[in-house]
C-alpha cells in the first residue's frame, strides 16, 4: 500500500513542469510516534464527523440585512469616521462570529483588538473615540443592539430562539481522514474539488493553492511542496462526500495540514488554515476534527482568543529543506566551455552548474508557526488563554492573601452594629439606598474613616471584601 501511494505522489510531482524540471522525488519520511499513534498502523484513518449545528450561519444573514443600512452610510462617508468604523464593526461580526460565540453571548476577539486599535491611533478623533468606546462591551447582544438596533430581526433572533446549548449528533453525509500517505500529502492541493469537476475552494489561489501541482507547475512555490511533506510532525486531514470517499482518488472539499507539538508533556494537535469550498464545509472539517481527536485549529483559535503566547519547539529529525541542483539560468546548464564555441556561456564558462537553491516548507499560518531552517526546528507559538482553555496548562490562580480586617466606623445614620459579615453589608446597604452605585459611594466614604480600638459601631471586613464589593 505504501509503495503505491509513493508512486501516485511521484505522478502527482511529475504534473508540475518545475518539479519534472528539478528531478524532485517524493520524501519517503518516518513521522513522529504522535503523528503514527493518531493515524494508525495503516498510515490512514476515516470517520464520519460529529458536529454540533452551526448556528452562525443563521446568525450572519440576518445580521447582514439589519445592517445593510450602515453599508451605505459608510459609502458617504469621507474620511474616517463613526460610519466607517460602524461599518467596520458589521463586516468584522459578520465575518468572525462563531457558533462558541453566540451561545456564550461573547464579542469575538477581532472585535475588542479592533477597538483597541482606535483607542490607540485616533485620540485626535473624540466623536470616534466615544463611539469605539461604547463598543468595548463582552456582551455579543449589546454590541448587535448598538449595530442593528433593539428591534431587529437579528435581536429577536438572538434574543428569543438562539439556542443556549446545542446537542451533537454523527454526520454520514460525510467522511473525514487523517493521513500520512504519501499521495494524500502530495495531493494536499491536486486533489482540491475545483480540479475534478466540483467547486473551487473560496479562500485558496487560484481555486486550490500555491501547493496544487496543477494550476501552480510553472511556479518556483511549489517546490516547498516536498519540503512540507520532510515535516515528520505533520499529517494531512480532507473532508469528502461519504458516497465519494475513495482513498486512491479523494476529492478534497476542505482540507488542513495538521502539526504535532509537544506541550508540557502533552500533544496538541494543531491544525493549519483550512482550504474549503465554503464555510460550511470548513466548519464540517474543523469541528469533525476536535470532536473526534481534540486537534484544535488556527482558524478558531484566532477568532476567540489573543493576547500572550507561549512558546514551543520541534526540532526534526532531519531538516525539512528540499535542496535542487543549481543550473545556470543563461543556458539552462547546456553551455559549452570552448569560447571559440557559439553555444559557449560567459556566465558559468562551460561549467552549467550554479548554487544549490534550498526551498522551505510553505507555512499558511504565520502568526503561529515560524520555521527556523538554520537550527532544523519549528517554533509555534499559542495564546496562553487557548492552551488554559483547552486544558494544556493551569489557570493562573491568585495566590490567597491573609489580610488584618479593616476596623471602619459606622456612620450614626446608619444603625449602629458591632460587626457584619460581607454577604450582611451588602445586603443592608442595597436595603437602606434606592440607588446602589451611591450605596458603594457611601460605603467608600465610610471606609476611610477608620478607627485604631474597637468599639460600639465598628465593623470588621478585609480589603479584599471591599474591592469585591466596590467591583460588583
Amino acid at each position: 500500500m505504501h509503495h503505491k501511494s509513493l508512486s501516485i505522489a511521484q505522478d502527482i510531482f511529475n504534473v508540475s513542469r518545475n518539479l519534472r524540471n528539478a528531478d524532485v522525488v517524493v520524501p519517503d519520511v518516518s513521522r513522529v510516534d504522535a503523528v503514527k499513534d493518531i493515524v494508525g498502523d495503516e498510515g490512514y484513518k476515516t470517520f464520519n464527523p460529529t458536529l454540533s449545528p452551526d448556528i452562525a450561519e443563521e446568525f450572519i444573514k440576518r445580521l447582514k440585512e439589519d445592517t445593510e443600512n450602515l453599508q451605505t452610510a459608510y459609502w458617504g462617508d469621507h474620511g474616517y469616521g463613526v460610519a466607517t468604523f460602524n461599518w467596520e464593526m458589521a463586516s468584522t461580526l459578520i465575518s468572525n462570529t462563531t457558533t462558541d460565540d453566540l451561545i456564550e453571548n461573547r464579542v469575538p476577539v477581532s472585535i475588542i483588538k479592533h477597538v483597541e486599535y482606535i483607542e490607540r491611533n485616533y485620540g485626535s478623533s473624540p466623536s470616534l473615540l466615544k463611539q469605539a468606546r461604547t463598543f468595548k462591551t463582552p456582551k455579543l447582544t449589546r454590541l448587535v443592539s448598538k449595530l442593528a438596533g433593539e428591534t431587529s430581526e437579528t435581536m429577536k433572533w438572538l434574543t428569543n430562539h438562539c439556542p443556549k446549548k446545542i446537542e451533537k449528533g454523527v454526520n454520514k453525509e460525510y467522511t473525514v481522514t487523517i493521513s500520512t500517505m504519501p499521495h494524500h500529502m502530495a495531493g494536499m492541493s491536486y486533489y482540491a474539488a475545483g480540479n475534478w469537476g466540483g467547486d473551487n475552494w473560496h479562500n485558496g489561489w487560484e481555486g486550490t493553492s500555491c501547493m496544487d501541482t496543477k494550476r501552480n507547475g510553472q511556479g518556483k512555490t511549489i517546490i516547498q511542496l516536498p519540503a512540507a511533506m520532510k515535516m515528520d510532525n505533520v499529517f494531512i486531514a480532507y473532508l469528502s462526500m461519504a458516497d465519494a470517499d475513495d482513498i486512491w482518488n479523494p476529492i478534497y472539499l476542505a482540507r488542513s495540514l495538521v502539526h504535532a507539538v509537544e506541550v508540557h508533556g502533552k500533544t496538541l494537535y494543531l491544525a493549519c488554515k483550512t482550504y474549503a469550498t465554503s464555510k460550511e464545509m470548513s466548519f464540517i472539517l474543523r469541528e469533525g476534527l476536535f470532536n473526534e481527536f481534540g486537534v484544535l485549529s488556527t482558524d478558531t483559535v484566532r477568532s476567540s482568543h489573543s493576547g500572550d503566547t507561549i512558546s514551543f519547539t520541534h526540532h526534526f529529525e532531519k531538516p525539512a529543506i528540499y535542496t535542487v541542483a543549481g543550473h545556470c539560468s543563461d543556458c539552462n546548464g547546456e553551455g559549452n566551455s570552448d569560447e571559440d564555441h557559439e553555444d559557449y556561456c560567459p556566465e558559468c564558462e562551460g561549467d552549467s552548474s550554479s548554487d544549490d537553491e534550498e526551498f522551505f516548507p510553505y507555512i499558511d499560518d504565520n502568526d503561529f508557526i515560524e520555521h527556523h531552517p538554520s537550527s532544523s526546528f519549528m517554533e509555534y507559538c499559542i495564546p496562553v488563554s487557548a492552551l488554559e482553555e483547552y486544558g494544556f496548562i493551569k489557570t493562573e490562580k491568585e495566590e490567597e492573601v491573609v489580610e488584618e480586617p479593616v476596623e471602619v466606623f459606622i456612620d450614626t445614620e446608619l444603625e449602629p452594629v458591632a460587626s457584619m459579615t460581607f454577604d450582611e453589608l451588602e445586603t443592608r446597604v442595597g436595603a437602606m439606598f434606592f440607588d446602589r452605585d451611591i450605596a458603594l459611594v457611601n460605603l467608600e466614604l465610610m471606609i476611610n474613616r477608620q478607627v485604631e480600638a474597637e468599639g460600639e459601631g465598628t465593623l470588621h471586613m478585609t480589603a479584599n471584601d471591599l474591592r469585591m464589593l466596590v467591583a460588583n
